[in-house]
């Protein structure tokens, strides 16, 4: 099968930027297009020049781009250098009409599609060899299929100093226009006690959200997974990000109870119970039909293993754009081979979720802990790193670690029987932040109406 590509589309782009220079380079760089997309060697040339002088801030005009890459395209082209320049400044002058952007797209899905043929040929070899068994042919296939479709899988890449500047220099440039443009970068949740700290979570972040067992964690992340999936309505349908929440504890039947709760304000007891009113069914109908577009999305697989988490990322990702996974919880997932060791095992857990989920599939992952008991010996009665279960080693693999807790439980009776301390009162503790930003954010809770506020 001949290898995809458009000779035309290449062409558009380079002679574009060659007559217009940084106007219209930034667009095409910033359409996250590389040399390495281009299929004809010249054009790649040509390319990896121009996307060096934007950064470097070398002119870009057709003469300068032709002397600074004569050497290699005589080569290329079998031709004498000064017939090389000769040829860049032709390419400048045509005109092949249509969208650059348009055409910066199809060169990447082009390129998509090589690769593809690529995995798909090596797949062939290997169900011809014979030496793999089936499941490591499919795995092959799995990996090699996401690495296309999330472009993140770089662990055979060696970057130099000065390739981590130049990209760190992207980086920047599309994070200042977006600041500019007033584009919220990564998941922010609407909700102050999260949002301060992380700075919006970024895809391959690991959250540990901790607390003890009852204290309104799981309720938290849900109404926090719940804000960020609504603030995606505002973006075009194609461009919303999706939240997939992994509910490994609690069943459908509850979890829509909870749901219900949080869009009606309806107490939960009362759902429960069943004691509610013709007009608070009718709320519950009228503001789950104003949300029901959000791309918010739910498995009940509980005991799953770690192989079948991913897959569920991946068809995730797949089919609703999911950027933002939220697991509850740690304990209700097991790797995919039997430990004698627990302590082995919850290593291997998170640095999982951080490597397989979070790294390799470009996810931000929201992992929901219990807490161990003895909280109460500790300072102000507040949990701590040394709470967590598990050893150092499973916060040390997470970029945040922060902890719900609810100073009620620890209060004398003197103090709630006052109202110093009520059951509302909230706290998110935070731990351990990458970036630094540590501290107590308090916030008010109303469990049983799933109401939470800064």
């Amino acid at each position: 099968m001949k290898a995809p590509h458009s000779l035309d589309a290449e062409r558009s782009v380079i002679s574009q930027m060659l007559r217009e220079g940084e106007t219209i380079a930034g667009r095409v760089v910033g359409s996250l297009l590389d040399p390495r997309h281009f299929y004809a060697p010249a054009h790649k040339v040509i390319f990896q020049e121009l996307y060096d002088s934007y950064y470097e801030d070398m002119p870009m005009d057709p003469l300068s781009i032709g002397e600074r890459t004569s050497k290699k395209l005589a080569k290329v082209w079998s031709v004498e250098e000064a017939v090389a320049v000769e040829r860049v400044r032709e390419i400048a002058t045509e005109r092949l009409g249509g969208n650059v952007l348009d055409h910066a797209v199809l060169i990447k899905r082009k390129f998509d599609l090589r690769l593809l043929l690529d995995l798909t040929n090596q797949v062939q070899g290997e169900i011809e060899r014979e030496d793999m068994n089936p499941e490591e042919i499919a795995g092959l296939a799995s990996q090699g299929a996401m690495k296309i479709a999330t472009d993140t899988l770089l662990t055979a890449e060696i970057v130099s100093f000065g390739d981590m500047g130049r990209r760190y220099y992207e980086q920047a440039v599309r994070a200042k226009s977006a600041y500019e443009k007033g584009i919220e970068l990564g998941v922010r949740f609407g909700f102050n006690f999260i949002d301060d700290y992380t700075k919006g979570l970024r895809g391959t972040e690991l959250y540990l959200g901790a607390g003890e067992p009852g204290v309104g964690k799981s309720a938290v992340f849900a109404k926090a997974g719940m804000r960020f999936a609504q603030r995606q309505l505002s973006k075009e349908k194609d461009t919303r990000i999706g939240t997939l929440m992994l509910s490994l504890e609690m069943g459908e039947e509850p979890t829509n109870m909870r749901l219900a709760s949080a869009v009606s304000q309806v107490d939960g007891g009362k759902l429960r119970e069943g004691r509610i009113t013709d007009g608070e069914l009718g709320t519950i109908l009228r503001e789950w039909g104003r949300r029901k577009d959000i791309p918010l999305f739910f498995n009940f697989a509980s005991n799953a293993r770690a192989s079948q988490l991913r897959a569920l990322v991946v068809e995730g990702i797949r089919r609703h754009n999911v950027g933002l996974v939220i697991i509850d919880h740690f304990r209700h997932f097991s790797m995919d081979h039997h430990y004698q060791n627990q302590l082995q095992e919850d290593e291997d857990k998170v640095k999982f979720l951080k490597e397989s989920i979070a790294g390799d599939l470009g996810t931000a992952v929201i992992c929901i802990c219990h807490t161990t008991k003895g909280i109460g010996d500790s300072r102000n009665a507040r949990p701590n790193l040394t709470h967590m279960r598990g050893s150092y080693q499973v916060a040390a693999a997470a970029d945040f670690v922060s902890f719900v807790h609810q100073p009620f439980m620890y209060a004398s009776d003197e103090a709630r029987e006052s109202g110093e301390v009520t059951e509302s009162q909230m706290e998110m503790i935070w731990e351990k932040n990458r970036h630094g930003y540590k501290g107590i954010a308090p916030f008010e809770m109303e469990a049983a109406r799933m109401d939470i506020k800064d």
